[in-house]
């Protein structure tokens, strides 16, 4: 089992059980959130997902909040800013907590607890992290002005504009699909040692 697959089966219907809770390795329970976002989101988990995608890696998932972000910085500075087009040809990641700007941005999401970070079985190490967001269509009448007024760092300016440019041109499929809310996975990052291992694979 891997974080795509968590989020495929839960999200899309495949795990159909309202059991309010993600539990890892038994001590590790997801924490108490007031967000809407983090209560719709539990009707569809299970309670634990003790499965592994080919028997060689067993892992455990939690949906982790604000106390968790360290680590969820940490697996993303190691191999997600390094290896993501834009960031990397724009030259935003110079190292640890190095891009201030999505910092901020990771820590708004994380506090939704809609993150999920998966856990080596075997010694309770945190091997790779899903960071998830809600979408609300409303924000999109934000503009991009408004958007550059909260930048701390200039070089983030061209990596925003994009993204802005993106989520206008997209707009359109709120109504196709019918809703104003839409679940978003937004980065995933996986532990140097344990990428190529299957703990992020779409398919």
């Amino acid at each position: 089992y891997c974080l795509i697959h968590f989020y495929k089966s839960s999200m899309l219907g495949g795990t159909a059980r309202s059991l309010g809770r993600l539990a890892a390795r038994g001590e590790r329970s997801l924490l108490t959130s007031s967000s809407a976002e983090a209560r719709e989101a539990l009707q569809h988990v299970d309670d634990r997902l003790d499965r592994n995608r080919d028997g060689s890696k067993r892992l455990d998932f939690a949906i982790v909040g604000p106390s968790d972000i360290e680590t969820v910085n940490a697996l993303l500075y190691a191999t997600y800013y390094t290896q993501e087009p834009l960031t990397k040809h724009l030259g935003l990641c110079t190292g640890h907590n190095s891009i201030k700007d999505m910092d901020r941005m990771v820590e708004s999401m994380v506090d939704k607890n809609l993150t999920l970070i998966a856990y080596d079985r075997q010694n309770n190490r945190p091997v790779g992290v899903a960071v998830n967001n809600s979408c609300h269509q409303s924000e999109l009448d934000v503009t991009l002005e408004e958007e550059l007024r909260e930048m701390q760092d200039p070089r983030f300016h061209s990596y925003q504009a994009i993204h802005h440019q993106l989520r206008k041109e997209n707009e359109h499929i709120f109504g196709e699909i019918g809703t104003t809310k839409m679940f978003s996975i937004k980065m995933i990052g996986i532990s140097p040692e344990d990428r190529g291992q299957g703990v992020a694979k779409i398919g």
